[in-house]
């Protein structure tokens, strides 16, 4: 049941939407606030993995998956090793992080969720200048597939959703970076699991700048 109005409402819930809410729930100074997230997943699939660096203990440590210490850079005519010090690149798999983030906020009670497809939206504005006034509430309109057309306010309205790259802006150029992965079992047991590989740039450059990532699971995977 939608209320008709929230403290924060956040279009599209991916890693910046949940991370972003989990701190603040789990931080205890926001036990007064009312969260609406909106988007058209359930989160229930295995979808994709994150990695990043990090130094020691991150704030998700127990998610993760898996960690290197050592990196290889590979190109054609030069490869090296990559001495990370005291950083490890670590995996967080997609399902790992959405069953923890969604326990926290469904536990709390401060969080509604709409799964719907957003079709199109617009912000009103507080003031003429256009500026956002996170002391007055905002209006959103948006309209979705299931919900129809629908309208709430809030203090602050946190976007996510992925810019339409077909609409280009003078002045502005737009690069495109996407990732496909696929998980390989061999059996030879070739790989070494502390050791992984960024980036390979032995590939094709046709299409643009292209390199793959060997990131091993175990010496096999």
């Amino acid at each position: 049941m939608l209320q008709p109005r929230y403290d924060l409402v956040f279009l599209g819930w991916g890693c910046a939407t949940l991370s972003l809410l989990t701190r603040l729930i789990e931080s205890g100074t926001c036990s007064d606030k009312r969260f609406l997230i909106i988007d058209s997943s359930d989160k229930k699939s295995n979808d994709r993995t994150w990695c990043f660096w990090e130094k020691g203990q991150g704030y998700f440590e127990k998610l993760v998956h898996h960690e290197w210490e050592k990196l290889d850079f590979k190109q054609s005519r030069y490869s090296d090793y990559l001495d990370m010090g005291a950083y490890r690149y670590k995996m967080i798999r997609g399902i790992d992080f959405y069953e923890y983030c969604l326990q926290v906020l469904r536990t709390s009670g401060q969080v509604d969720f709409l799964q719907d497809e957003i079709t199109e939206w617009v912000v009103e504005k507080a003031d003429l200048h256009g500026e956002i006034n996170p002391a007055r509430d905002q209006k959103l309109i948006f309209s979705g597939k299931k919900a129809g057309r629908v309208q709430v306010k809030a203090s602050v309205i946190f976007n996510s959703i992925p810019p339409d790259l077909g609409k280009k802006q003078p002045g502005t150029v737009n690069l495109l970076q996407h990732f496909k992965g696929v998980i390989v079992e061999s059996n030879q047991f070739n790989f070494d699991p502390q050791r992984a590989t960024l980036m390979d740039f032995r590939v094709s450059q046709v299409e643009g700048a292209t390199f793959i990532y060997v990131l091993p699971l175990s010496k096999n995977k």
